[in-house]
Order: C-alpha cells, then structure tokens, then sequence
C-alpha cells in the first residue's frame, strides 16, 4: 500500500478494494470521480487526461 505524503494525490482503479483509517488529525479533503484517460501505458504509469 502507498505511503502519501501531504500534498500527494493518489489515484486508483475503482475496482481495488479500499479504505481509510478514521481521519484524528487536521482537515482531509476526500474527492470522488470517475476519469476517463485518452493515453495510458500501464506499465510506464504515464496517464493523460483531456479536458
């Protein structure tokens, strides 16, 4: 599992099992979306959004 540093944006397939401790600190933000990339090379990890 990762280990984010703050500032980090993790993304992941919804289709991963997933959960978060209880947050005990300062403010999280937690976003919900569904992306759609143009580009994708799975093993380079390059993904490219288009507006």
């Amino acid at each position: 599992s990762p280990a984010p540093q703050p500032g980090d944006l993790v993304l992941f397939p919804s289709y991963l099992m997933h959960a978060v401790p209880p947050n005990e600190g300062e403010r999280r933000i937690t976003l919900a979306l569904n992306a759609i990339p143009v580009r994708l090379d799975s093993w380079g990890y390059a993904v490219q959004f288009s507006a």
